[in-house]
């Protein structure tokens, strides 16, 4: 579970056994998170998923102009996660993140929003989406 913004709207996607597809869509904004939720059978595929997370997100590294990493730790929840800002005039998604329990369970994140790149501009929308990402990222609890 976790806490979004009241003005978003959770869309639940067609999922397998093995992975949950969640859109957290923005209308006002027109953007979207695109979230993976996946069940780990051990710690060989947690490694996995984190190193699919960073090659997911390297395919952004041509056009940015750089980058913020943030890490989240809670240990009475159980919640490790690292979030990743991208700068740059051209970046497609400028925030990804992925969260685990480092046993279990784990959440990969992907902001896009529907507007032709442009980061000055979008500066305001990418802030108050990006801080909403945090928010989610410090409330998620598994149950």
């Amino acid at each position: 579970t976790f806490e979004r913004a009241s003005k978003s709207q959770v869309i639940f996607k067609k999922d397998n056994s093995s992975v949950k597809w969640i859109d957290i869509f923005y209308p006002e904004y027109n953007g979207v998170l695109f979230l993976s939720c996946k069940k780990l059978k051990n710690t060989a595929a947690l490694a996995m998923e984190v190193d699919t997370a960073y090659q997911l997100l390297q395919l952004h590294f041509q056009k940015s102009s750089g980058m913020d990493e943030q890490s989240y730790t809670d240990h009475v929840n159980k919640v490790y996660a690292t979030v990743y800002r991208l700068k740059g005039q051209q970046i497609a998604s400028t925030c990804q993140f992925w969260a685990t329990d480092s046993s279990r369970n784990f959440v990969r994140g992907a902001l896009y929003i529907n507007s032709t790149p442009n980061y000055d501009s979008l500066k305001p929308v990418i802030d108050y989406l990006q801080a909403d990402i945090d928010h989610l990222v410090g409330t998620i609890r598994w149950r």
